[in-house]
């Protein structure tokens, strides 16, 4: 079987046809990775198995990786091991969730992460990506302003040429919940949306699903903000979310 792509190819998507002439010892961690994964694609491989390969590596090779690895995931099976749950929720078709070396759940990364019941939701970071469309850059705010299901939000990041779809990271810590509109607030991006479901968690807190319309955002509060809010399956509200990530900038 010839591999997908030639040498040459490979050098100029993965940028190290500069870094051919150098020595091993020579090269970073991230270029070290980078060759290590095109020497792997040209043996022609009929399945990759891949170990945490964007751990510890600098933010360039991580945004030259991340896409490479989505798009030859459409021609070679890759089994992908990460602790990286927008990673996983990006990547993956089929996700199995291990928890204290047990198999935990099995299915969709949206399925897994939508379940209040697995352990993802006790990392205190469990959030999920949301497809922000129609980008248009703002130079004077030097801001990236897309649509989420209807509603205008505001990406910090630089102009994305040629690009109308970027997928953005929400964590739940990130998420405030309010019953009103909020004047004189500092929070640029405010959403409507729907309770789709309340679960608890521990140490006094509770898991909402957060309904935009076709997707969905988690929110982590207090029981005391429960109560006092007041709040309800299918009641509508809002939900100010601190910091949209792109996920081309996971730290």
């Amino acid at each position: 079987m010839n591999p997908l792509f030639s040498i040459t190819e490979l050098a100029h998507k993965l940028d190290f046809a500069g870094l051919l002439h150098k020595k091993s010892y020579q090269l970073s961690g991230g270029q070290k990775q980078r060759i290590a994964i095109a020497r792997a694609l040209l043996t022609a491989p009929q399945l990759l198995i891949m170990d945490e390969p964007l751990s510890s590596l600098d933010n360039h090779s991580r945004q030259i990786l991340l896409p490479f690895i989505k798009s030859i995931s459409q021609h070679i099976p890759i089994i992908y091991i990460t602790h990286a749950m927008a990673e996983a929720f990006y990547l993956g078709d089929k996700m199995m969730l291990i928890n204290q070396g047990r198999v935990e759940a099995l299915g969709s990364p949206e399925e897994l992460f939508l379940n209040p019941d697995l352990s993802l939701v006790k990392h205190a970071h469990s959030g999920l990506l949301l497809k922000v469309t129609s980008l248009v850059y703002d130079e004077k705010y030097a801001l990236l302003r897309g649509w989420l299901d209807g509603q205008e939000v505001f990406l910090t990041a630089h102009n994305i040429e040629g690009q109308q779809q970027v997928q953005v990271k929400v964590e739940s810590k990130d998420v405030v919940i309010a019953t009103a509109l909020l004047n004189h607030c500092s929070l640029q991006n405010c959403l409507r949306v729907t309770i789709s479901s309340i679960k608890p968690l521990l140490k006094g807190s509770v898991l909402l699903t957060l309904s935009t319309g076709k997707q969905k955002i988690l929110a982590k509060v207090t029981c005391k903000s429960l109560y006092e809010l007041d709040l309800q399956v299918n009641q509508s509200i809002f939900a100010y979310i601190k910091t949209l990530s792109i996920l081309d900038d996971l730290n």
